[in-house]
C-alpha cells in the first residue's frame, strides 16, 4: 500500500456477546490522519465519522462559539457540491449525517447501508477538506445560531445545565456553552471563522473512525486514494490548560412556577482510576429509576417531577452534579432531603448488593449501545483522543468487575464535602435568598 504508512495495526478479536464479531484497526495515513476501523462481519451497514480534535475550550476570548459555526458552515456547502447537492446525495442513499460540538472535539458521521461507503465517505471529506465558505451562507447561518442559543435561553430545562456549567467553572472557554456567547456570535466575521478553520482542520487533527459491515481491505485503499488527493496544511499545536472549579451559589430570575436546580463540584477524569467506581456510584445516587435519589424524593414522597445525578468526564477533569425541578412550595424540602440522603450514603447507605446491581446495570447498558455502528464509531474516536489507543470491551468489563465496596466509600469522602459544591437555580424572585444562602452540611 504505497500511499499508507502503517504505525500500529491492532489486530485483537474479542469475545462479544458470547460470539467473535469484531475486528479493531488503528492506522496512521501518510498525511497524518488516523484511521480506525471496526469490522463486524454480519452488519449490512457502516457508521462513519470525521472527528477534529477541537472544540469550545479551545477558543480563545472573542472566539465563543466558533467550534459550532464552523460545524454550522461545513453543511452549507462545498466547493464542489451545494447544501442541496448534500442533503440530495444523502437523502438518495438513505443515509443520516449529521454533526456535532462538544467542549474537547468537533465531528461530522453519516450512516448508510455498507454498499453506500464510498459516495459517503467522500461527502464528508469534501465537507471537511473544502468546505465553501460562502459569505451569503454565513450571514443566515450567523442568524440562525442566535436564534439557536435564544431557544436554548428560552428553555429552562436546557438553560440550567449551561448556567450551571458557568457558574462551576467560570467565565471562560471551559465554562461558557458550546454554542457560544451572544457578542461573540454576533461580533464573528468570516473571515475570522475561516483563519479558525485553517487552524484547526487539518490531517494531523483529524481521526477518521469507521464501524459497520467492512473490513480494513475494503475501506483502507479507497480512504488513501482519497486522502492522498487533500493538500496538505500546517497542524497546530493546542495546550490546554485544566480548569479549576469555583465554588459559589447563582440565581437567575425568571418569571416561571417551577424552580430548576443543579449542584454539583470537579471529579474524576477519563484518564483517573476512580472513574469507572464514579460511574457506578453516579448510577447508584440517581442515575437510574431505582436510585436513592429518585426513590426517595420523587417516588416515595412525590416532591418533585425530575430529579437525577449525572457525571462527566472530560480528558483532564470531570463533573458530578445533582439536579431537580420542582415547586417553589417544595424548594427546601427536596434540598434538606437531599442533604440527609447524603448523610446517609456517607454513613453506609450503599450496600454490596447495590453495588451488584450497578455493575449488571452498567454492563447491559454497555451492551445495548453496542448494537449501533454509531455508538461504536464514537468510542473508537474518544479512545483515540483521550488515550491514543483502543480500550477493549474486556478491558473495561474488568474494571467494572474489580470496583469494591471500599472502593465506592472512597469516592464518597472524596466528592461530598461541605463547602465544596456550586450551585445554580433558576426561579422566580421571591426564592432568591433561599437559593444564595443554603449550604448543604452533610
Amino acid at each position: 500500500m504505497k500511499n499508507v504508512r502503517i504505525i500500529t495495526i491492532l489486530k485483537k478479536i474479542y469475545p462479544y456477546n458470547g460470539f467473535i464479531i469484531k475486528m479493531q484497526n488503528k492506522i496512521i495515513l501518510e498525511n497524518g490522519a488516523t484511521l480506525l476501523i471496526n469490522s463486524i462481519s454480519h452488519s449490512n451497514t457502516v457508521s462513519i465519522g470525521f472527528w477534529v480534535n477541537v472544540g469550545s475550550r479551545d477558543e480563545d476570548n472573542g472566539q465563543h462559539g466558533y467550534s459550532h459555526f464552523i460545524e454550522h458552515m461545513l453543511f452549507k456547502g462545498t466547493k464542489n457540491r451545494s447544501y442541496l447537492d448534500i442533503a440530495v446525495e444523502v437523502d438518495e442513499l438513505g443515509g443520516e449525517i449529521n454533526g456535532a460540538t462538544a467542549k474537547e472535539f468537533t465531528y461530522y458521521y453519516v450512516n448508510v447501508a455498507k454498499n453506500y461507503f464510498t459516495t459517503a465517505f467522500e461527502i464528508l471529506a469534501d465537507m471537511y477538506f473544502n468546505p465553501s465558505f460562502n459569505e451569503k451562507e454565513f450571514k443566515k447561518e450567523k442568524d440562525v445560531i442566535l436564534d439557536e442559543l435564544d431557544s436554548a435561553n428560552d428553555d429552562p430545562e436546557e438553560f440550567i445545565n449551561d448556567f450551571f456549567c458557568t457558574t462551576l467553572w467560570g467565565e471562560n472557554s471551559f465554562g461558557y456553552p458550546v454554542i457560544g456567547t451572544r457578542d461573540d456570535i454576533k461580533s464573528s466575521s468570516l473571515k475570522g471563522l475561516i483563519e479558525y478553520y485553517l487552524l484547526h482542520y487539518n490531517s494531523k487533527n483529524l481521526i477518521i473512525s469507521v464501524s459497520g459491515g467492512l473490513n480494513e481491505k475494503e475501506i483502507t485503499p479507497f480512504v488513501n486514494q482519497v486522502m492522498t488527493n487533500i493538500e496538505k496544511r500546517r497542524s497546530s499545536e493546542k495546550i490546554r490548560e485544566r480548569p479549576k472549579a469555583i465554588f459559589r451559589n447563582k440565581f437567575q430570575d425568571r418569571k416561571i412556577e417551577q424552580v430548576y436546580f443543579i449542584t454539583g463540584r470537579d471529579a474524576y477524569s477519563y484518564r483517573d482510576s476512580e472513574r469507572y467506581p464514579m460511574i457506578l456510584l453516579n448510577s447508584m445516587i440517581g442515575g437510574s429509576f431505582s436510585s436513592v435519589l429518585f426513590q426517595e424524593v420523587r417516588e416515595r414522597r412525590g416532591l418533585c417531577y425530575s430529579i437525577s445525578s449525572s457525571y462527566l468526564s472530560y480528558s483532564d477533569i470531570g463533573e458530578f452534579s445533582i439536579g431537580f425541578t420542582t415547586s417553589k412550595k417544595n424548594l427546601l424540602a427536596v434540598l434538606e432531603l437531599i442533604n440527609k440522603l447524603i448523610k446517609k450514603i456517607k454513613k453506609g447507605l450503599i450496600k454490596k448488593e447495590d453495588l451488584e446491581r450497578a455493575k449488571k446495570k452498567f454492563y447491559g447498558n454497555y451492551m445495548l449501545a453496542s448494537e449501533s455502528n454509531e455508538w461504536l464509531m464514537s468510542r473508537l474516536a474518544i479512545n483515540e483522543m483521550v488515550f491514543g489507543k483502543i480500550i477493549p470491551f474486556d478491558w473495561v468489563m474488568e474494571e467494572i468487575r474489580k470496583v469494591s465496596l471500599d472502593d465506592i466509600y472512597f469516592i464518597i469522602d472524596n466528592i461530598f464535602k461541605e463547602k465544596e459544591l456550586a450551585i445554580s437555580a433558576i426561579g422566580p424572585e421571591e426564592i432568591r435568598n433561599e437559593i444564595e444562602s443554603f449550604n448543604f452540611n452533610f
